[in-house]
């Protein structure tokens, strides 16, 4: 729990913020829950559509981007944070076989956590987003546009939507008991198992860390059992939670700013899934990197922990008029 990096790096941007006068802010956000196929999704597009992206590099180094670019030092950061993870072992982010390097994808809110205070887009946040979008812009001129993603905004469309009134919008949708395993397997983890890239990714955020923390507590003095049992609870409720916020925000948004694709889709056949984003976003893909994003079919045994509650949380589901069948 103690890790330390990245460092606290001072504001080396702030001569050369003039820079950004001119540079665009044209961003799309992917919306889903957690564990829904976001960063898969965000992989995809980027490469795809040679669209800007968020990666570790922006979220270690966000303060000093635009100088290190300028200095043409920008590979030297890059190197740290490659040399770190390998020092640490840290080959993938460990709650699944994502692979970490300085290039890895990652999402929007730790920087707005780290230096504006809030995991989420709201009126005050939105200047550090600004210079994010601006900053990746600048670093790929070419871009057609940024792509950004963060589950911890999923329900927030509508005053994104308000923020940003040029903003497109892409939805992924997946069955909810499987985001519910996939979240509950990462319990396990948080509770049980090394969290070293999360406390690298909370550096700052003391809520955070002391969730993660609680859960930790939680797994030693109730044993995995009853550990288990609690999460599976609170797991249930809060994706119910975050569903209906889904639902929700994506009805406030209008057709012409949002498009839905399911992880069933996207898993069985991406190369139409992602020509269909491309037709609603306007961007003709690459055909080596399209070809190059190949099925992955997902449907493996439930854990018995979450098989033991399936039926009943589907039931819950239907009640409440959250239930799909084509996700």
């Amino acid at each position: 729990m103690g890790v330390r990096f990245p460092p606290d790096l001072r504001d080396e941007d702030q001569p050369h913020l003039g820079l950004l006068s001119e540079t665009p802010i044209r961003p799309i956000f992917i919306l889903g829950l957690h564990r829904s196929g976001t960063t898969w999704l965000y992989e995809s597009m980027a490469a795809t559509f040679g669209l800007g992206s968020v990666t570790l590099h922006e979220v270690f180094c966000f303060p000093r981007l635009l100088a290190r670019q300028l200095e043409g030092r920008a590979s030297e950061d890059q190197a740290e944070i490659d040399a770190y993870l390998t020092e640490h072992g840290l080959a993938t982010r460990g709650i699944d076989d994502i692979g970490l390097s300085h290039a890895t994808v990652e999402e929007y809110g730790w920087i707005l956590q780290r230096y504006g205070g809030s995991l989420k887009v709201t009126p005050r946040t939105k200047r550090v987003l600004d210079r994010l979008i601006q900053k990746v812009q600048h670093q790929a001129p070419d871009a057609p546009a940024v792509l950004l993603k963060n589950p911890w905004d999923t329900s927030n469309a509508a005053t994104i939507a308000e923020l940003y009134p040029e903003a497109k919008f892409v939805f992924i949708a997946r069955d909810p008991v499987r985001i519910a395993q996939s979240q509950y397997k990462n319990s396990l983890i948080f509770g049980g198992a090394d969290v070293h890239f999360l406390m690298m990714l909370m550096q700052g955020f003391w809520l955070g860390r002391f969730v993660i923390g609680c859960q930790r507590l939680l797994w030693r003095l109730l044993g995995q059992h009853l550990y288990s049992r609690i999460t599976v609870r609170w797991i249930l409720g809060d994706v119910s939670k975050e569903l209906a916020g889904y639902r929700a925000a994506y009805a406030a948004l209008p057709a012409e700013r949002k498009i839905e694709v399911t992880y069933s889709e996207l898993s069985g056949d991406p190369s139409a899934t992602l020509t269909r984003v491309g037709e609603f976003l306007g961007f003709a893909p690459d055909p080596s990197a399209l070809a190059a994003v190949t099925p992955r079919v997902r449907a493996g045994p439930l854990h018995p922990q979450i098989e033991r509650v399936a039926v009943r949380f589907r039931e819950r589901l239907e009640r409440l008029g959250l239930l799909r069948t084509d996700v």
